[in-house]
Formats: structure tokens, C-alpha cells, sequence
């Protein structure tokens, strides 16, 4: 686990949110971290579109959705803050009347809006849904739990409503890299690419494990539960 991602990935674990982006070998083993489920979701950043979804059938929707959390705070906590900090550095360099001012000071706080907005409607609603159907399952809800949740919340309006978010941070890197910087701003503008870049890796992967395995896993778990209560 060398790798940029797998550094970022371990950093989900880890509370307070830190810092530093290493890690040592001690606090990873104090971590008790699931080895295969970190070691499959490596395989989807190495391979994002040959990894079959039913390399997480192993794992559990809670572990599932563990990690979906994780990966939220981490977004908000830490990942957005640097993308912000980078961008007000760079700035500097720039004319206030420059249009690259405006592209980026509109367009990050707009992103961050709607991605604040993505991650809690899943936060508050998602995400709470799945855990009573996950927790239906294994017995420590009862059924009637799950059915006064279901008359609240679907994952059919879930998806009907499922936005992108990676696909607009794809074309704010090319717009950011098709601006020449200052003698003084190559390195702050490297350094704003390369973190636009790992932000719109992660983003995908994030969406892998949301569409591909949370929420098929989940439809099946819902459509199981909703016959049950009908039988009822």
C-alpha cells in the first residue's frame, strides 16, 4: 500500500480526522482495519474498469456503508479544505479582474455546495434506510421497523434523484490546466492539478462502490425485506 490512494484510503480510518497524509505500519495494525476490503477497493483504483462489483459480495452493507461515511467526512473534512487552500494560494498570483478569478472562486464554491448537498441527503437519508434494512436482516430491528421506515423512503426516488459529482471536477482540472501560470505560481498550480486529479479518482471510485455494490445490494436486500411484509 504505496500507492498515493492507498495513503488517503488508510487516512479514512483514522480519528481525529489527521493532518499528515502517512501512516506507520504500527498505527495500521492498531487501526484493525480489514485487510481484503482495503485490498479490493486498491484493485478498483488499479483497475476501475475491468474490477467486477461481485468482488465485494464478501463484504457486508455495513462494511459497505462504513466506509461510504468515512469517505464523506474525509471529503468534507479534509479533501475540499485543501483544494480550497491551493486555490486561495494560487490566486495570489492573479489580477483580481483575471477571469480565471472567477472561474475558480464560482465554480469550486458551487461544486462544494452541491456536494455538500449529495453527501447529506445520503448521510440523512440514504444511508440510515440501509441500516435499518441491514440491521432487519440480521435481526436486531424488527420487521415492523423496516416497513414504517419504507413508507418514508425508497431507493427508487434515491435513484431517480442520483446525481454525478466527478464529471464536473473533470472539466474544472482541464480548465485549470489550460491556464499558463506565473514563474512564481508553477508549483501551486502543479500542485491544484494534481489534487483536482486524485480528488476526481477518488470521487470515481466512490461512485463505484455507491452504484455498483451498495446500492444494487441494497435494492435486492429492500425488494427481499418489502416480501417478507407482505407475507406478513
Amino acid at each position: 500500500m504505496e500507492s498515493a490512494f492507498a495513503e488517503q484510503l488508510l487516512l479514512r480510518y483514522r480519528s481525529p480526522m489527521p493532518s499528515t497524509e502517512t501512516i506507520s505500519h504500527a498505527e495500521l495494525r492498531k487501526l484493525k482495519i480489514d485487510q481484503s476490503f482495503l485490498s479490493a477497493l486498491l484493485q478498483v483504483y488499479e483497475n476501475p474498469t475491468t474490477v467486477p462489483s461481485h468482488l465485494f459480495d464478501a463484504f457486508s452493507l455495513d462494511t459497505i456503508v462504513d466506509y461510504i461515511q468515512r469517505t464523506h467526512r474525509f471529503y468534507l473534512t479534509k479533501k475540499i479544505c485543501e483544494i480550497e487552500q491551493s486555490i486561495r494560494i494560487l490566486l495570489e498570483d492573479y489580477n483580481a479582474a483575471h477571469p480565471f478569478l472567477f472561474f475558480l472562486t464560482k465554480f469550486f464554491t458551487d461544486y462544494t455546495k452541491d456536494l455538500t448537498h449529495h453527501i447529506h441527503c445520503e448521510e440523512d437519508e440514504l444511508l440510515p434506510y440501509i441500516k435499518i434494512m441491514s440491521a432487519t436482516e440480521q435481526g436486531k430491528q424488527s420487521l415492523a421497523q423496516f416497513i414504517e421506515a419504507s413508507l418514508q423512503y425508497s431507493l427508487g426516488g434515491f435513484i431517480d434523484a442520483h446525481d454525478d459529482t466527478e464529471g464536473a471536477l473533470s472539466h474544472a482540472k482541464k480548465v485549470v490546466d489550460s491556464y499558463a501560470p506565473s514563474n512564481t505560481s508553477i508549483t501551486p498550480h502543479r500542485i491544484l492539478i494534481n489534487q483536482l486529479m486524485n480528488f476526481e479518482t477518488d470521487l470515481r471510485i466512490h461512485a463505484f462502490i455507491e452504484e455498483k455494490v451498495l446500492i444494487p445490494r441494497a435494492i435486492a436486500l429492500e425488494k427481499k425485506l418489502l416480501t417478507l411484509k407482505n407475507q406478513a
